[in-house]
């Protein structure tokens, strides 16, 4: 009833909302920053030389590693963050246009945090006393440009074809964009294992890397615009007695609108062997685009399942 919705809305405890993009705007500036500043003073102490050093070196001295360890860790929490709310997203469309998640976002953000987190590996371990761990730091740091990238490719394969059917998933100048760091990081692939064969200086392979390294990197920025006024993170409780299963960010009544159409032009078809796990009231949460007459596309809501009392929730919104 109106009534028990109300009530289940009024007894979340909304903790902080804002928006997505800015997780990505953090996580990019912090990474590529930190990197260059590194560069800098590494060169400017005459720790390595101005043209071109690789981006292990220009960490390796303090203290450059010290700036390095304390920017890219975090950098790299974030980017794994940003996978979260990226295949979240990623799932909810999919979700609108097919009535099923799929599995493939799972793998792509298992793919994505996993290499995100080898980096934090592979940073913490360099050392200037010759104690650096150079095996572990070289498949970690290779685990990350491999994992993102086939990460990156299946992302962009996905929105692709979601784009296909509903065009309002994501505009062209992003899959664009998407596609062409892509193709670009292939290319720079295919060039590096050509100048690995032929034995060319390394001062080649060093800008592969560099290249390669913005690359994957600056791809999350094609993400801000896809999260531009639609995609919000929220942080809040629910408490169990939040039974009818809405939850308003903020409390409107277009929010309620949004849950209602949602509830009857966009059911979330339930696998059988996910059905026992509904009702066991998991969290969920889904998005729609309300039709004009309804105040627009992009109205803000979320719906979710019950959760257990008081469970704290890192969740997408949609706007």
């Amino acid at each position: 009833s109106h009534t028990e919705r109300e009530r289940g809305v009024q007894a979340a405890m909304y903790l902080t909302r804002f928006p997505a993009r800015n997780v990505v705007f953090w996580a990019v500036g912090l990474a590529l920053s930190t990197i260059i500043t590194c560069y800098l003073i590494a060169t400017s102490l005459g720790h390595v030389a101005y043209w071109l050093p690789d981006i292990t070196h220009c960490a390796l001295h303090a203290p450059e590693r010290f700036i390095f360890r304390a920017g890219l860790i975090p950098a790299c929490v974030l980017l794994a963050y940003v996978w979260f709310l990226a295949t979240s997203w990623l799932e909810d469309e999919r979700t609108r246009i097919k009535g099923t998640p799929g599995g493939s976002a799972a793998v792509i953000r298992g793919l994505g945090v996993v290499g995100s987190l080898a980096l934090v590996v592979s940073s913490s371990v360099l050392e200037s006393d010759g104690t650096t761990m150079w095996t572990l730091h070289v498949i970690c740091a290779s685990s990350f440009f491999l994992l993102t990238f086939v990460a990156q490719v299946m992302m962009t394969r996905e929105l692709a074809k979601l784009r296909k059917k509903n065009k309002q998933v994501i505009g062209s100048g992003s899959m664009r964009a998407k596609i062409i760091v892509c193709g670009s990081i292939t290319l720079i692939l295919i060039a590096d294992a050509i100048i690995g064969i032929m034995k060319l200086p390394g001062t080649y392979s060093n800008l592969c890397e560099w290249l390669m390294t913005f690359l994957i990197i600056s791809y999350n920025i094609s993400y801000a615009y896809d999260f531009s006024n639609r995609v919000y993170s929220a942080v809040y409780f629910v408490p169990s007695g939040a039974t009818d299963g809405y939850l308003r960010l903020p409390q409107d009544e277009a929010t309620m609108a949004a849950n209602e159409h949602l509830q009857r032009n966009h059911p979330v078809h339930h696998p059988p062997h996910q059905q026992q796990q509904q009702q066991q009231h998991v969290y969920h949460h889904h998005c729609a685009t309300l039709p004009q007459q309804q105040g627009g596309p992009h109205t803000p809501f979320l719906q979710y399942t019950t959760p257990p009392p008081y469970d704290s929730h890192h969740s997408i919104q949609y706007a």
